[in-house]
């Protein structure tokens, strides 16, 4: 015992002499001091986190009865993707009221990926969680919750983590991790501030989400021509008409035999957004050995995606609203006569209920679930579709509701880079901040 003691002392002195060369070398701003974790403030300390929480591992759902109006909630790791950084529902409870997660904890994942996408949440009950979860609960007279929660957030659980295999966490990996650790006030005032901009960031995400949710709604009500938007002039618009897609759109035949495009130039659909070059937005292209039997997309083209996603299972169609491209002869290309606005195809084809009612009757699906239609065959059904003008009327409509969810997005990107940039700062002490006790 005298040798291991003796031991832990030399690989400590070392460390210290270590860090005393380093800080011969490179200044160190008064009032900060180099440590195994980096520089922070001379008043911070350095302490393993096995001596500030308390760890609780999760229960088998075989040990619960799980009630409807339960009390308790029995929380999986798929319900951390229900929440944002409180934890307080389940699709499970229970009033089982024996070794209950308390109030305070930070919950995370104890195996497998969710590690690595660093599913942390704060408990803001009393509940249960499941055996592939784990939970600590901070001393409360050395360690905020809150700043627990922000500290594990920025540095990442993987850091915790054994993830030379299969990613896990268990009491070995937590005991020994070392954390910086500010006097207790300015712990709680660092996650005050941290929470400001969670609260900001939460407030635009519902923001966000009303506004799709609206835009959803104004679109099954004025595409369907329950509701009609009124021209600038006032005037009347002609009653729609039901017509063919093919009064509307024509096959294209158009191919790369020339070689004009290569393979940067192959585009793919999303179901989120729309046709996209496959590089950018894949991080590398899947075309073939060749490229030169690749149908040509215009701008303004209508592209249709003979590939099932779970919400459309007889495949999407979709504008082009970028550059020109290539797409494989998995898809099938359309131009626009001079009865309709691209735009406007793209909008009316973007609810999942049109797109599916559409092509539902046309497609016939193959063993391997490919789609068996051609091109010619998805122009023969029949479309309620309003005069080019009204047309003009509804994409400038929906345009400006984009826009508006657009700029709410950028303004959502600017407080999670706030927020990014404060924890990187508040949570090493390179910004101090002044607390009631000061």
């Amino acid at each position: 015992m005298e040798e291991e003691s003796a031991t832990e002392q030399q690989k400590e002195l070392m460390t210290n002499q270590d860090i005393a060369m380093i800080n011969n070398k490179q200044q160190i701003k008064s009032g900060y001091k180099r440590t195994g974790v980096g520089v922070i403030p001379e008043d911070w300390k350095i302490e393993k986190l096995g001596g500030l929480v308390s760890i609780v591992s999760g229960n088998s759902p075989s040990n619960f009865d799980f009630i409807s109006d339960g009390h308790y909630p029995y929380i999986k790791v798929d319900d951390l993707n229900n929440s944002q950084k409180f934890q307080s529902e389940s699709r499970f409870y229970t009033n089982d009221q024996t070794n209950l997660v308390e109030e305070g904890s930070i919950i995370f994942p104890k195996r497998g990926a969710a590690i690595l996408n660093n599913k942390v949440r704060l408990s803001s009950v009393k509940l249960h969680m499941d055996s592939n979860l784990m939970a600590i609960k901070p001393v409360v007279e050395k360690l905020d919750s809150e700043y627990l929660y922000y500290k594990i957030e920025h540095e990442k659980l993987y850091k915790i983590a054994d993830t030379s295999t299969i990613p896990q966490i268990n009491n070995k990996h937590i005991n020994p991790y070392r954390i910086p650790l500010p006097p207790l006030p300015e712990q709680k005032k660092i996650a005050e501030i941290l929470s400001t901009w969670d609260e900001a960031i939460n407030q635009t995400k519902a923001i966000i989400e009303n506004l799709k949710k609206r835009r959803k709604g104004l679109m099954q009500k004025i595409f369907s021509g329950k509701l009609r938007l009124v021209s600038p002039k006032k005037q009347k618009f002609p009653d729609w008409k039901f017509q063919k897609l093919g009064y509307y759109l024509k096959v294209s035949r158009a191919k790369n035999e020339n070689l004009t495009y290569n393979e940067d130039d192959v585009l793919s659909v999303s179901g989120e957004y729309g046709i996209v070059n496959q590089i950018e937005f894949h991080g590398r292209s899947f075309a073939g050995a060749s490229v030169a039997n690749y149908g040509i997309v215009e701008h303004g083209d209508i592209v249709y995606t003979k590939s099932p996603l779970k919400a459309n299972p007889y495949g999407i169609i979709k504008a082009n609203k970028g550059k020109p491209g290539i797409v494989s002869t998995l898809y099938a290309i359309y131009k626009c006569k001079p009865t309709v606005i691209a735009e406007y195809i793209d909008y009316y084809f973007q609810l999942d209920d049109n797109v599916n009612r559409y092509l539902r009757p046309l497609v016939q699906k193959g063993t391997k679930n490919d789609m068996k239609i051609n091109n010619e065959k998805v122009l023969i059904d029949k479309v309620l579709f309003p005069s080019i003008e009204e047309q003009a009327i509804i994409v400038s409509f929906f345009e400006t509701i984009d826009l508006e969810i657009s700029e709410t997005k950028k303004y959502l990107e600017a407080l999670q880079l706030q927020k990014k940039g404060l924890m990187q700062k508040l949570l090493t002490g390179e910004i101090r901040v002044k607390t009631n006790h000061q």
